[in-house]
C-alpha cells in the first residue's frame, strides 16, 4: 500500500507502508511505482522536474512540491514472461503453424490465435497468397526487430489482463495496432497512456492525433485551459501550420487518385479513404477552436 501525505511547508512524502524495508544484504530491490513530477511551462509545455522509483520499503521525499506543479504516477508490475503468447501445441496440426520472420529470426505463432485478433492475418491467410501457402509472414517491412514484435505479441495477449504500455513501448505498440488493425483493445490502451505521458512531448502527441485517429487524445487537448492551450499553439505555430499542408496535399493526392483511371478501387482503397477523410474533418475541429484562441 503506498501513502501520499504533506510533510511540512510545500513538501511531500511518499511511503510504501505495505512492506517492510529489509536491511540484509543480498536481497533485490523491487520496484513498485515510478513518479513523474512535472509542471507547465510558459511555452504550453509539460516540464519535468524529477523522476523517480518507489522500491518496497522505502519512501520518496518532495522537499519543495509546487502548487501549480503535478506528479503522474505509474504502477510497476513484474509478470512473468515464458509462454506470454500462444504457440502451437505439439498435438496441433500442419494448419495452425505459423511462421514469423523479422530478419534472420523466426518464432512459431499459432496462426488460429493471430487470425482471431489482427483482420490484417486473417485477409493474408484467407486467400490465395504466398503466406497462405507458404505458412511464413515476413515483416521485414515493419522497422521492428523480433524483440519488439514479441512485445506486442505480449501486449495482445493481456489486453484482459494486467498489461500496462510504458513511455519507451507505447509508440512502438500503437504503431503495430494500427499495422494490424488490433484497434479496439491495444490502441485504446496506449491512447490512455499517452494522454498522461509527459515523457514524450506535447507537440509530439498532437501530432498522434491524426495519424491514428486518437478522439480521446484529441479531447484532451479541446479541454484544456485556454492560457496553456494558446501558449502551446504560439509556440507551435509554424509546425501545426506545416502539418496543416501535409494534410491538405495528402487528400488532394487521395482526391486524384480516386479520379484518375477506369478501374474501379477495392473496398480496403475506399475504407482508406473514408478514414483519411474522416480524421481530415476531426484535424479541422482542432485547427478552428486553435485559431480562434491564438490571438
Amino acid at each position: 500500500m503506498i501513502n501520499a501525505k504533506p510533510f511540512g511547508f510545500n513538501e511531500l512524502k511518499v511511503k510504501d507502508i505495505g512492506n517492510a524495508s529489509s536491511s540484509k544484504p543480498n536481497v533485490p530491490v523491487i520496484p513498485l511505482a515510478r513518479f513523474v513530477h512535472w509542471k507547465w511551462d510558459k511555452s504550453g509545455a509539460q516540464q519535468i522536474i524529477s523522476t523517480q522509483t518507489l522500491n518496497k520499503g522505502s519512501e520518496i521525499n518532495y522537499s519543495s512540491f509546487a502548487n501549480d506543479s503535478s506528479i503522474v504516477i505509474r504502477i510497476l508490475k513484474k509478470r512473468e514472461t515464458k509462454n506470454a503468447f500462444p504457440a502451437p501445441s505439439s498435438s496441433s496440426t500442419d494448419h495452425d503453424q505459423l511462421a514469423v520472420k523479422i530478419g534472420d529470426k523466426q518464432i512459431a505463432v499459432s496462426a488460429h490465435w493471430l487470425v482471431s485478433v489482427s483482420p490484417v492475418i486473417s485477409r493474408m491467410l484467407s486467400v490465395e497468397m504466398k503466406e497462405k501457402q507458404q505458412r511464413m509472414i515476413t515483416l521485414d517491412e515493419l522497422g521492428v526487430d523480433m524483440d519488439k514484435f514479441k512485445q506486442f505479441l505480449e501486449a495482445i495477449t493481456y489486453l484482459n489482463g494486467p498489461f500496462l504500455p510504458n513511455p519507451k513501448s507505447v509508440l512502438m505498440l500503437l504503431e503495430l495496432a494500427d499495422y494490424f488493425q488490433q484497434v479496439s483493445a491495444l490502441k485504446s490502451c496506449c491512447e490512455k497512456h499517452l494522454t498522461n505521458c509527459v515523457e514524450i512531448k506535447l507537440i509530439d502527441r498532437f501530432f498522434l492525433i491524426d495519424r491514428f485517429g486518437l478522439d480521446n487524445l484529441k479531447n484532451y487537448f479541446l479541454h484544456l485551459d485556454v492560457d496553456k492551450l494558446r501558449a502551446f499553439f504560439n509556440a507551435n505555430h509554424e509546425w501545426l501550420a506545416r502539418f496543416a499542408r501535409q494534410v491538405k496535399r495528402s487528400l488532394a493526392t487521395i482526391a486524384l487518385s480516386a479520379s484518375s483511371g477506369s478501374d474501379t478501387p477495392s473496398a480496403f482503397t475506399c475504407e482508406k479513404r473514408a478514414d483519411e477523410q474522416g480524421r481530415h474533418k476531426k484535424f479541422d475541429k482542432i485547427k478552428y477552436y486553435f485559431n480562434s484562441i491564438s490571438y
